[in-house]
């Protein structure tokens, strides 16, 4: 979903200088890449648009592993 309509629909962001706290960014991390290496599936909500190159994507504010 790409609730509000950043430019990229097809990719997702966790962007570290969008959070407030660094130890939430290494902990969202963690999750998404154990899921990664043990082939598990994730949820991640997004909230708002993240800058890259002149391009908006959605921001990655919660991640939930399954």
């Amino acid at each position: 979903n790409n609730p509000d309509a950043c430019d990229g629909s097809n990719q997702i962001v966790l962007a570290s200088n969008q959070l407030k706290n660094a130890a939430v960014y290494r902990e969202m991390l963690a999750m998404i890449l154990s899921a990664h290496v043990s082939d598990r599936q994730i949820a991640a909500k997004v909230n708002g648009c993240v800058t890259i190159n002149g391009k908006t994507y959605p921001k990655i504010t919660q991640v939930t592993l399954y």
